[in-house]
């Protein structure tokens, strides 16, 4: 089998460069496509169907949720939700993407000096992407 396709969603084109890094520094994956919110996400998602797809949840235009509230039904893509609000007061947000159909909700970590991700957040990203891919 071939590698599995990733798409990353996400406002921040320093988090997209990172997570591309992340991704494709791994054999059994490959990001395919990456898009600024969840409405460039929608054509892109319907023009290269992923496997699994990295939603920001705090962008312009569509933020993650409206993109899970409306589209998610339509793909039958992975979903790991990736954000800095899922945690504490924010913690209802987390909450509602899972509601909205998201597969798993990882909280971005600032650490050490990477451009926002540490390492152990790096591994639960791939861990996560692992474990609903259903790679071993």
């Amino acid at each position: 089998m071939g590698k599995h396709k990733v798409i990353i969603v996400d406002d921040s084109s320093t988090m997209r460069t990172l997570l591309c890094e992340i991704v494709n520094a791994d054999p059994n994956l490959e990001v395919i496509a990456m898009a600024e919110d969840g409405m460039d996400a929608v054509k892109i998602v319907t023009d290269n169907p992923p496997d699994l797809l990295l939603l920001d949840l705090e962008m312009p235009r569509w933020d993650g949720l409206n993109f899970l509230r409306h589209y998610r039904s339509k793909i039958d893509a992975k979903v790991v939700v990736l954000s800095g609000v899922v945690g504490g007061k924010k913690a209802p947000i987390g909450a509602a993407a899972l509601r909205y159909g998201a597969d798993a909700v990882v909280e971005k970590r600032v650490g050490d000096g990477d451009g926002g991700t540490d390492g152990s957040a790096k591994n639960e990203i791939i861990e996560t992407i692992y474990k609903l891919l259903e790679i071993s």
